[in-house]
């Protein structure tokens, strides 16, 4: 009866104790899905905002508009597949401890490689977006055009050159994480990529700048609005390529399965998203604020003019007050008389 007993409890055993190099794993995986989750939250109600700003705020919405808003519909899309396939590769990954683990290494393997395939897509569109936003800063400099075409294709090609690889890794041996340096093949043309872009957008607003105050003779303090949303471009240009600095050297200092060679790759893919929107929501406020301070100086000088024509409206009353009072000591001056 005692052997029949051990038999039913092992049958129904599913899982055993856990190492711990599987409770460090699991970490990993509640922090990845914690902070990627949080990020997709955080760019769901930003998009939102955008999209009220760019289309309910406006009375016409332009084709420029309409299309950067397409793309960031696109990179959306992109991203909530992404983290969908990330937190699914891990739910199942997660079954491969149990016990009696399930045959799921085929659904791993295709999840592991469209993972890769939606992460390395996001990181394109976003520099899509930046190349875009220079290309029409310059729409008749046939050679600004044709760098920038041409760094735009070089970011395609060491994208989908370095996916393919890692595709056939992951077809071999989906732990194989090849070496770290094949990073680069995709990282340097799409730091490459924004800086060049960057750059470009820097030059214009200093050409602006020196226009500005060449013609309209403005002082050096003072910035107009198209100066201050080229500014921001600039700066948030540069934020980026930091970023992108800190995504290579973590890929070469760190191994693909530390705590930051899995959650800085999610975290990146988050602010590939953001760094558009967050564009579009600083400039929205930048045009409400410069729209503000319009009404508010038309207000200023209506109060100005009104507070004018009361007083010339006082000192006219004062004036005829003055002559009644003249004319009626002259009546009576004669009546004495």
């Amino acid at each position: 009866m005692r052997g029949i007993l051990d038999i039913y409890l092992r049958a129904e055993q599913q899982s055993g104790p856990l190492a711990n190099s599987d409770i460090d794993i699991v970490k990993r995986w509640v922090t990845t899905i914690a902070i990627t989750w949080l990020f997709y939250g955080v760019d769901a109600t930003l998009l939102l905002v955008a999209a009220f700003l760019l289309f309910f705020k406006q009375i016409k919405s332009t084709r420029a508009q309409l299309s950067l808003f397409g793309l960031l519909i696109l990179i959306f899309v992109l991203f909530t597949a992404f983290i969908s396939m990330t937190t699914a590769f891990i739910l199942n990954d997660i079954m491969t401890a149990a016990y009696n683990p399930p045959n799921n290494f085929d659904l791993l393997r295709g999840l592991r490689i469209a993972t890769v395939f939606m992460q390395r897509t996001i990181y394109l569109v976003s520099d899509g977006i930046v190349v875009w936003r220079a290309w029409i800063m310059f729409p008749f400099h046939f050679l600004v055009r044709s760098v920038l075409a041409v760094c735009i294709a070089g970011s395609f090609v060491g994208t989908f050159v370095y996916l393919g690889m890692t595709a056939a890794r992951y077809h071999r041996d989906i732990n194989d994480e090849g070496d770290r340096v094949d990073i680069l093949i995709m990282a340097i043309p799409l730091l490459v990529t924004n800086a060049i872009a960057t750059g470009l957008i820097g030059y214009k607003a200093w050409i602006h700048h020196q226009d500005i105050k060449g013609n309209l003779l403005l002082i050096g303090s003072s910035v107009s609005r198209v100066e201050k949303v080229l500014l921001l471009l600039v700066e948030s240009g540069v934020i980026y390529c930091a970023l992108w600095i800190t995504y290579i050297l973590i890929a070469i200092l760190y191994t693909a399965n530390s705590v930051p060679g899995q959650v800085y790759p999610a975290v990146m893919s988050s602010l590939s998203v953001l760094y558009p929107v967050f564009v579009i929501l600083i400039v929205a406020f930048e045009k409400s604020r410069e729209e503000s301070r319009a009404i508010n100086n038309f207000s200023l000088s209506q109060s100005l003019r009104f507070a004018s024509v009361l007083d010339m409206t006082a000192a006219a009353i004062e004036m005829q007050q003055e002559e009644s009072v003249d004319q009626e000591g002259y009546r009576e001056r004669r009546t004495s008389k």
